[in-house]
């Protein structure tokens, strides 16, 4: 396991690294720039000249990476050229919003998948199931900004039960957690809801392969009902899948993150990267991609060793 472990940990390392360097290249393509966008349309050509130089943009890419790879050893991600602060300092402020998001989507997508998936393995090819089925497959291929969109316009505009966006209410404190989880239920519902799609159809499918298994058979000799059976046997194995299935769906997680906190203009992390792209902030771009690319890379790496550890019969050479 300790050989296992370390070798998952060099190359989740090397993964992180990679994706530092696809994501610098890849904003240094963007058209236009960050002194272009600091100094708006009152811009002239020498103004954005000398800006380029203050902020060490004239440097060739290489260069400006591994000063960038410099201070993030001392741990330092950069200054950001539109908030005028550090970067440490916006992810320190956004990431709490963010982890209250993703942990209640996730929450919410395995309180809702699984006894749907039983519902459903109990009686397979029966209407109830081609119904939900059905309903599963809508949610999976529906947009989530679209169906982000359509809370926002249903619940908030219409109906006036949830807030449009924002994580508080003018003059709320920090520490007001109800507040908090008033604002985040709809975003949160709507990032389940698309999670709770994949995750129902393939717990189903764990089960179903479950319920013929010899051990199943000698539960329900023993007297055990079907339900009693499934509730202390084929769920905890069934289960199992579902480890490996959180770990490989954090990067669409962080996406979908991304994608509801600007529909929602909810001040997390993926509002923070939204911005930073929009505004050419190239220090606030590479902190939010280094920090997602870390917590994808130990996520499945935690996965890997929570199903070592939920199954004894597998063992890591």
């Amino acid at each position: 396991m300790a050989g296992y472990i370390l070798r998952r940990s060099i190359q989740s390392l090397i993964t992180v690294v990679g994706v530092t360097v696809i994501v610098f290249v890849l904003v240094h393509l963007l058209p236009g720039g960050p002194a272009h966008a600091i100094l708006g349309a009152h811009y002239t050509a020498g103004k954005l000249k000398a800006l380029d130089q203050q902020l060490g943009l004239t440097k060739p890419a290489y260069l400006q990476y591994f000063v960038w790879l410099a201070h993030l050893a001392q741990g330092n991600l950069g200054y950001s050229y539109i908030h005028q602060l550090p970067v440490t300092s916006l992810i320190a402020s956004a990431l709490p919003n963010s982890v209250l998001l993703a942990g209640l989507a996730v929450l919410e997508a395995l309180f809702l998948a699984i006894p749907l998936a039983i519902f459903q393995a109990l009686r397979p090819k029966t209407l109830r199931d081609y119904v939900l089925t059905t309903l599963n497959f809508f949610l999976y291929s529906m947009p989530v900004f679209f169906l982000g969109s359509v809370a926002i316009l249903y619940l908030a505009v219409d109906h006036n039960i949830f807030p449009v966006g924002g994580v508080l209410p003018p003059g709320a404190t920090g520490l007001d957690l109800g507040e908090r989880l008033y604002h985040v239920i709809l975003p949160s519902t709507t990032l389940a809801l698309v999670q709770l799609a994949a995750w129902s159809r393939y717990l189903r499918a764990s089960l179903l392969d479950a319920l013929v298994q010899d051990y199943m058979r000698t539960a329900r000799a023993k007297g055990l009902s079907l339900r009693a059976a499934v509730r202390k046997h084929a769920l905890r194995n069934a289960l199992l899948p579902i480890i490996t299935l959180l770990g490989l769906s954090l990067p669409a997680l962080i996406g979908g993150v991304v994608v509801v906190e600007s529909v929602f203009d909810y001040p997390g992390m993926g509002y923070l990267l939204w911005q930073g792209a929009q505004q050419y902030d190239f220090p606030v771009i590479l902190g939010v991609a280094l920090l997602a690319s870390v917590a994808t890379v130990i996520g499945n790496l935690l996965a890997d060793l929570c199903y070592a550890i939920a199954d004894p019969r597998i063992r890591y050479a």
